[in-house]
């Protein structure tokens, strides 16, 4: 299981694999009702595999939030309500209208589509940090909310650091030479503001005199490559072929042991890595109890 982004939290109090077990299936996942537009629960992390909601691997404890919505496109909406307008052979107010509206998403819901998704996070046990696959703040939002009704209480917070990472990505994207032994490399690849306050996304080109980078690429020694922005999200995260080729096991069959191995990978690199952005930063910034 490689994540393929990272939204990290550092928890205000620590919380053990036990209590994840004992406490997630309050909130497990049941499918939609007729008439539900969505529902949400927690998933087995091997899905159809195993039946676990809580997988603990390399003193991390893994789960999965599944997501599930029934698919009702605006414009069927609008073409079956025109429809009904216009059988009535009379004018219609917008009140009515508005009635009509409901009655066809009502009357249009259980036959609609199912569409899954499934969120993956863990908490690292070892350093109190929750780590989410998502760069949206709402589905990282939804796993939280979920968390907390399920252990009745838990704070956290967004990663933050002594000093502001916009202002360290910006001078990293202006340096044309890297220095020896740097755990983080920059690449040519960014979104910033110029000087009149304009959005530019980029590929390929130096950064200019005034420019505030927003996103930037990074390589984090040989073991991971991600584009990182002032809020400390980390997009398109991705390993490279010698950490990968640590998880390829061959004698690894069974798809168990591969969500482990590959998981070991993603846990360790974000472990090394994040002790190393934090000496470029100044350091974590404590949670308030």
């Amino acid at each position: 299981m490689y994540f393929k982004n990272l939204m990290i939290y550092s928890l205000a109090h620590y919380v053990t694999w036990g209590q994840l077990n004992d406490t997630l299936g309050g909130q497990i996942f049941k499918p939609c009702g007729k008439l539900e537009p969505q529902r949400q629960g927690f998933w087995p992390p091997l899905g159809g595999l195993g039946d676990e909601l809580v997988r603990g691997v390399n003193s991390c404890a893994v789960f999965c939030l599944r997501t599930q919505s029934r698919l009702l496109p605006s414009d069927v909406v609008a073409t079956a309500t025109e429809e009904k307008v216009r059988a009535l052979g009379r004018p219609v107010g917008r009140k009515e209208r508005a009635e009509i509206k409901d009655q066809v998403r009502f009357e249009l819901l259980p036959k609609a589509f199912l569409q899954d998704r499934y969120t993956f996070a863990y908490i690292d046990l070892a350093h109190d940090k929750l780590v989410i696959d998502t760069s949206s703040p709402s589905a990282a939002e939804a796993v939280i909310n979920h968390l907390r009704k399920a252990l009745g209480t838990l704070k956290c917070t967004r990663l933050t650091t002594a000093n502001d990472p916009g202002q360290w990505l910006t001078a990293l994207g202006a340096t044309e030479t890297a220095e020896e032994g740097a755990p983080f490399l920059a690449g040519l690849d960014y979104v910033y503001s110029g000087s009149a306050g304009e959005k530019v996304q980029t590929k390929g080109c130096e950064l200019g005199l005034g420019w505030t980078v927003r996103q930037l690429r990074l390589h984090y020694h040989d073991l991971m490559s991600f584009t990182l922005d002032g809020g400390l999200t980390f997009r398109r995260v991705s390993f490279s072929d010698s950490a990968a080729d640590k998880a390829a096991d061959p004698r690894v069959e069974e798809y168990a042991h591969a969500f482990d191995a590959s998981f070991c990978v993603t846990a360790g690199a974000v472990r090394i890595m994040l002790a190393d952005l934090y000496k470029c930063l100044g350091g974590p910034v404590a949670v308030e109890e």
